[in-house]
């Protein structure tokens, strides 16, 4: 499934010596795929019940929550560059392609 989401560039978010290029107001860049990381620790209800007086039932009766994943050694800066890097692969783009006709 292909999804594409676009990333809005302004001239307040872009390098100083862009910031003066004439007639620069908005540039769209759509991107042509997305991807997910999440951490590799898989934490059940069953799990927390060994260590808790707990049950996956009444766990999962009030928030409806039967497993979680908690980081580790994994932090969002990693886990958004391994979901960054999956998106390019499976759109077939290299990192450097992605804004080399934006202006």
């Amino acid at each position: 499934m292909l999804h594409t989401f676009w990333l809005k560039l302004s001239p307040y978010n872009l390098p100083a010596p862009l910031k003066t290029a004439p007639k620069l107001n908005y540039l769209y860049h759509p991107a042509p795929a997305s991807d997910f990381c999440r951490p590799a620790l898989r934490v059940t209800n069953d799990d927390l019940s060994r260590i808790m007086d707990t049950s996956d039932e009444w766990i999962r009766s009030r928030t409806g929550i039967g497993v979680r994943h908690a980081a580790v050694e994994e932090t969002t800066r990693s886990m958004s560059v391994d979901a960054a890097r999956q998106a390019l692969e499976e759109a077939g783009i290299q990192p450097e392609e992605l804004f080399k006709n934006a202006l």
